[in-house]
């Protein structure tokens, strides 16, 4: 009998290992508790752990690191990973998350994995990226190169690209007439 928590003992703690299906299913309510993880990675100097947003369909989780971060990275080098999440507790009896392990994949918009979340998530993860990449942009850049990046950040999408466009418009003269250009041309 715990000392510290004798209540704990009053709880019926699953004593057998259960069915896949019950597992699985146990483990995807789990993921709609939040929408914040902690992503598990082995770094040079050992393990970190980041707390993120993440994106569930069914089993797998997707997560948007920043490009360079030292998760990525670690990710990069050693994919296996393990991931945690839980919802609010108001004591153990009320405690309910999952840890998960696996390796780490990196999917591109575009790619068949990418083509093969759901509808829901394909969308979320797109918005996602395309505001990371919105934020990098230096939408006062109307050079060649500046038109590129915000073209690339725009990721095929219309409604992005009408919405980085007004966005320029709205700084005036000169970074006014590149949008008008690179809608043009």
């Amino acid at each position: 009998m715990s000392q510290a928590h004798p209540w704990l003992e009053q709880i019926p703690w699953t004593t057998k290992k259960l069915p896949r299906d019950q597992l699985e299913h146990k483990i995807q309510r789990a993921l709609t508790l939040s929408n914040i993880g902690m992503l598990g990675t082995l770094g040079l100097n050992g393990p970190i752990v980041s707390p993120l947003e993440f994106y569930a369909d069914q089993m797998a989780i997707y997560i948007l690191p920043q490009p360079g971060s030292p998760k990525l990275k670690a990710m990069q080098r050693d994919p296996r990973v393990s991931f945690a999440v839980a919802g609010a507790m108001a004591g153990w009896a009320s405690a309910q998350g999952a840890q998960l392990f696996g390796k780490a994949e990196l999917l591109e918009p575009g790619t068949e994995e990418f083509k093969n979340l759901s509808a829901v998530n394909r969308m979320k993860v797109k918005d996602a990226i395309t505001k990371k990449r919105k934020e990098e942009l230096d939408l006062t850049d109307v050079s060649e190169t500046g038109m590129q990046n915000i073209i690339e950040a725009a990721g095929g999408s219309v409604e992005v690209a009408i919405e980085i466009w007004n966005d320029m418009k709205n700084f005036g003269g000169e970074v006014a007439e590149g949008a008008d250009e690179m809608l043009t041309g």
